[in-house]
């Protein structure tokens, strides 16, 4: 099934697991499949990544909640700066809705389908 071009502004990515684990990704340009980021999730109590450039480099880092309840991750940027938070219900069979806030405070509602994991 062929997705619609993005909205004026906006940029399509394809996140592609690495191993079936499910916890490492390449995020790759949908149009050239040219490897823009990777995300290195570590297994442990509680939840966590890094997300590093093409070139390796750590960009942001992810970290969650004991066990991940509630579900929600603090992002920060390679300085240690918080730049955005993540809330989301625990479990949702069919559809998983997060809620993404920058730290300017603007709001972003994220959809996808929890076991295909397309967002």
């Amino acid at each position: 099934m062929a997705m619609p071009p993005p909205q004026a502004g906006w940029t399509r990515l394809q996140m592609k697991s690495k191993f079936a684990a499910g916890r490492d990704f390449a995020v790759l340009d949908q149009e050239t499949e040219e490897q823009r980021f990777s995300i290195d999730g570590h297994i442990g109590t509680r939840p966590k990544a890094e997300v590093q450039d093409a070139a390796g480099k750590d960009i942001y880092s992810v970290r969650g909640s004991l066990l991940g309840i509630p579900k929600h991750m603090t992002i920060s940027n390679a300085d240690g700066e918080e730049v955005a938070w993540l809330k989301a219900k625990v479990f949702s069979p069919i559809k998983t809705k997060m809620t993404l806030e920058m730290a300017s405070g603007e709001p972003w509602a994220l959809e996808g389908e929890f076991i295909e994991k397309n967002y």
